[in-house]
């Protein structure tokens, strides 16, 4: 997502008492921090993800669990959180191609064309759950996300997912 704030920052299985806990809105820099500490340990970091800029596969408000790099690699079609090496941003976005020893990364809702290039060094992890009402999205993690990927890359994927909006609206309707 293009800026992140922490919300309900736990590991991977988080203690039933965290549930209560308020959210935690932590800048930036302190966000990095904490989930560098909590990756580098081996565990996984979930967290609500804030934004519009990975719709529709991964939504304002859904949590989402970073597991480390060295566990899971980053790859084509993957969605991973980096730290942006211009603006020391924290963003989660897809790997939409793999050149040499760089990541091309784009968030999947971004209408203009282009990507950020990233470095092994920049990216923190891999999103491996989708959480969004209680209820696991796997759609966009699994074998499409290389169609998904690709069609991003080019800048395609926006007008064809509102073509099949626009489709699914008529036979609803």
């Amino acid at each position: 997502m293009d800026e992140i704030n922490a919300q309900n920052v736990a590991g991977q299985h988080p203690h039933p008492a965290l549930e209560k806990m308020p959210n935690l809105d932590l800048p930036n820099d302190d966000l990095i921090d904490l989930m560098k500490d909590v990756l580098e340990r081996g565990a996984g970091f979930v967290f609500c993800a804030k934004g519009q800029s990975m719709l529709p596969f991964v939504r304002d408000g859904d949590r989402i669990t970073i597991r480390p790099a060295f566990q899971q690699k980053p790859g084509l079609g993957k969605i991973v959180a980096y730290v942006h090496p211009v603006s020391g941003k924290l963003i989660v976005h897809r790997v939409v191609a793999v050149r040499g020893s760089f990541y091309y990364i784009r968030g999947d809702n971004n209408p203009t064309p282009g990507w950020d290039r990233a470095s092994a060094k920049d990216i923190l992890g891999c999103v491996s759950q989708v959480v969004r009402d209680d209820r696991q999205q796997r759609l966009g993690l699994g074998p499409e996300r290389y169609l998904i990927a690709f069609l991003s890359s080019r800048g395609w994927l926006n007008g064809l997912l509102a073509r099949l909006a626009l489709l699914l609206r008529r036979f609803r309707g």
